[in-house]
């Protein structure tokens, strides 16, 4: 058991067609605790919502995470564990993703491109020695049958 302190602050708004969506934490450890935490960690996503034509609702933007510098518990394959350590710490560059979200008629699709990031400058790790995944393109698609 331990204690944490964590004030999280959000804000959406809304200009034109533009939505702005943001949330900002502060996390501090009460006395001594078994596990290492980020001081502040941030989220945004900037997005364009319009209704396109007749039928098409779209959705799309870039979303953005940050948290500063921290020592990152470590991971043992061996054991399929994380433990504590506190020699390697762990600091990255903002993780940067974009997406379009449609809907036209029954028809719901997204397609994402997560860790833009990883095209400009080297992978952002989660653990040492334990980089995050390379470019990847997510594809969703949903399509209601109407009788």
């Amino acid at each position: 058991m331990f204690n944490l302190l964590q004030l999280v602050a959000y804000k959406r708004f809304d200009v034109g067609g533009f939505t702005f969506d943001g949330d900002v934490a502060f996390q501090q450890l009460a006395g001594t605790a078994p596990v290492q935490l980020p001081t502040v960690w941030a989220r945004l996503r900037v997005a364009y919502t319009a209704r396109l034509f007749k039928n098409l609702n779209l959705y799309t933007g870039l979303e953005g995470k940050y948290n500063t510098p921290y020592y990152a518990d470590d991971y043992s394959p061996v054991l399929g564990q994380f433990f504590y350590q506190n020699n390697q710490q762990i600091s990255n560059m903002p993780d940067v993703a974009a997406f379009v979200h449609f809907r036209i008629k029954s028809l719901s699709a997204f397609v994402r491109g997560e860790n833009l990031n990883a095209l400009v400058w080297d992978n952002n790790f989660v653990a040492p020695l334990y980089p995050t995944n390379d470019f990847g393109l997510r594809v969703g698609l949903r399509w209601w049958f109407v009788n």
